[in-house]
C-alpha cells in the first residue's frame, strides 16, 4: 500500500513543471495586460516564450510550426512589419544558439557544411563593408543586418533537422504550407494591398504578392510529385497529389510570368533529374502540360494570356527599365557595387543619365522600386565580388544537396532519394523565379535552402554511419 501511495504521489509531480509554467504564464498575462494599453503585445511577446521553449526542447514541432506560419505571413502580431513568422524564425536561431551553447547540439551544422559557413561569413562581411563606399551607410548597416537572418536561418535548420523522418515530415509541411496558403487565397480570405494587382483579379494567397507566391509554390509542385511517388499508403499519397494540384491551381491563377517560367524550369529539371522515376515524372508533366494548354487555351482570361506572353516594359509592368537602371549602376561600379540597401536610394540618380526616357520612369523616380531581379540586384549593390559570393553560397549548398542525393540513391534509400530530388529541382525552379523578383531578403528562400541542406546533412550522416 505504501508502495501504491508512493507512485501516487509520484504522478502529480511528474506534471507538475508544465501545470506550473501554465499557471506562472496565466498570472503574468492577467497582470501585464492589465497594467499595460496594449494586451495583445503581451500575448504576443508570450506566445513568442512559449515557442522559444519549444524550439529548445522539441525543434520538430516548432520548426513545422514556423514553416506554416512564413506560407500566411500577412498575419500580423502588433502590426505592420512584426509578422509572426519573423518572430518564429528569430526563435528558432536563438534555440538553435542556445543547444550549441549548452551542449545539446553536436555542432555539425558548422563541421559538416564549411564551404557555406566561409561563403556566407564571407558574404556578410562584404555587405557591411560597402558602408565604407555607399552613400547611405545606416542603410547598408540594417540592410546587412536583415540579410544575415538568412544565412543564420540555414545554419539553424540544419541544427534542428537532425534525422531522416524530420526531413520527410518538414518536406510534407512545406507542402501542407503552400496548400494552405493557395487555399487562403482561393476562398477570399486575404487580398492584395496593390490595387492594379487586386484589379486583375491576380491570386495572392497568403503571401500577399502574386509573384513571391508563385515562386514558393513551384518547389511544393515539385516536393508534391516526388513525395507522391515515394509513399507506401494512399492515406498520405493522396493528400499529397491533391495538394500539389491545387498548387499548380493557384501558380496559374497568380498570372506571374517568372512562376510559369520556374515551372517550365522545374519540369525539365524534373525529367532530366528524377532517376529511377523518370517514367513515372515524364508521365505526370506530359499531363501538366496538356491541361496547362488547355487552361491557357480555353479557360484563361485573355488579359491573363496577354500577362504571361508579354516582357516589354509595358508589359512587364516596368520590370525591364528598373534591369537597366540596376545595368547601369553595375557598370559604374562594377567591382565594390554601390552598397547594400542602396539602389532605392540612388537610383533616381542614375535614371537620368539615360540618353532616352524611361517609359516607366515613375517605378525609378517617384516609386524607387528593387530591381525585380535577385543576382542584378545584388551585383549593382555589391558588385561582382558581391554576387560572386551569394552565387557561391547557393552553389555550395545544391553541391552538397547533389552529393546527399547520389548517396541515398547508392544506399537504396528511396523514400529519402525523391524526397532529396523533388526538393533539389523544385530550388532549382524558385531560384530561377527569383530572375523576375528582388528576393534575397524572403525568408522562403532561406528556409528552402536550410531544407535542402539539412537534406544534404542528413543524407551524408547516413554514407559515413555505412562504412
Amino acid at each position: 500500500m505504501a508502495a501504491g501511495l508512493s507512485q501516487a504521489a509520484r504522478l502529480p509531480r511528474s506534471a507538475a513543471l508544465p501545470v506550473l509554467a501554465g499557471g506562472a504564464a496565466a498570472v503574468v498575462f492577467g497582470v501585464a495586460a492589465g497594467l499595460t494599453s496594449q494586451p495583445l503585445l503581451v500575448a504576443g511577446a508570450l506566445a513568442g516564450a512559449a515557442f522559444l521553449l519549444l524550439a529548445i526542447t522539441s525543434p520538430l514541432p516548432a520548426v513545422v510550426l514556423f514553416f506554416l506560419l512564413t506560407f500566411v505571413s500577412q498575419l500580423n502580431v502588433v502590426g505592420p512589419g512584426v509578422s509572426v513568422a519573423k518572430g518564429a524564425g528569430g526563435a528558432l536561431v536563438l534555440a538553435w544558439i542556445y543547444r550549441e551553447l549548452s551542449g545539446r547540439g553536436d555542432r555539425s551544422a558548422f563541421a559538416n557544411n564549411r564551404m557555406f559557413v566561409l561563403t556566407g561569413a564571407a558574404f556578410l562581411v562584404w555587405c557591411i563593408a560597402s558602408a565604407l563606399w555607399a552613400s547611405d551607410a545606416p542603410t547598408v548597416v540594417s540592410s546587412t543586418a536583415r540579410i544575415a537572418q538568412g544565412p543564420l536561418l540555414v545554419l539553424a535548420l540544419v541544427g534542428l533537422i537532425r534525422d531522416e523522418r524530420a526531413v520527410q515530415v518538414l518536406c510534407a509541411t512545406f507542402v501542407a504550407g503552400a496548400t494552405l496558403s493557395a487555399v487562403v487565397g482561393l476562398s477570399g480570405v486575404t487580398h492584395s494591398d496593390t490595387s492594379a494587382v487586386a484589379s486583375d483579379g491576380r491570386l495572392t494567397g497568403g503571401i500577399g504578392d502574386p509573384n513571391y507566391l508563385a515562386a514558393v509554390l513551384v518547389p511544393a509542385v515539385a516536393l508534391s510529385l516526388f513525395l507522391s511517388l515515394g509513399g507506401r499508403r494512399p492515406a498520405f499519397r493522396i493528400p499529397v497529389l491533391v495538394g500539389g494540384m491545387l498548387c499548380l491551381v493557384a501558380l496559374f491563377l497568380t498570372q506571374s510570368r517568372g512562376g510559369i517560367v520556374a515551372l517550365g524550369v522545374t519540369i525539365v529539371g524534373a525529367m532530366v533529374f528524377a532517376g529511377r522515376a523518370r517514367r513515372s515524372v515524364v508521365t505526370v508533366t506530359l499531363l501538366v502540360l496538356a491541361a496547362a494548354s488547355v487552361y491557357l487555351a480555353l479557360v484563361a482570361p485573355p488579359h491573363s494570356l496577354g500577362r504571361l506572353t508579354q516582357f516589354t516594359s509595358g508589359g512587364g509592368t516596368g520590370r525591364t527599365d528598373l534591369w537597366k537602371v540596376a545595368a547601369k549602376a553595375f557598370e559604374q561600379h562594377p567591382v565594390q557595387g554601390i552598397g547594400l540597401g542602396n539602389f532605392t536610394v540612388v537610383e533616381p540618380q542614375f535614371a537620368v543619365n539615360f540618353d532616352a526616357d524611361l517609359p516607366r520612369a515613375d517605378l525609378v523616380v517617384t516609386q524607387q522600386q528593387p530591381v525585380h531581379n535577385t543576382y542584378l540586384h545584388i551585383a549593382a549593390e555589391l558588385g561582382i565580388v558581391g554576387i560572386a559570393l551569394f552565387l557561391g553560397l547557393l552553389w555550395s549548398i545544391l553541391v552538397a544537396a547533389r552529393r546527399g542525393v547520389q548517396a541515398v540513391t547508392d544506399a537504396g534509400r528511396q523514400r529519402l532519394e525523391l524526397a532529396g530530388r523533388g526538393l533539389f529541382v523544385g530550388t532549382i525552379g524558385m531560384l530561377s523565379a527569383f530572375t523576375f523578383l528582388t528576393a534575397q531578403y524572403e525568408k522562403q528562400l532561406w528556409l528552402t535552402l536550410g531544407l535542402l541542406l539539412a537534406f544534404a546533412r542528413v543524407a551524408r550522416e547516413r554514407e559515413q554511419n555505412s562504412y
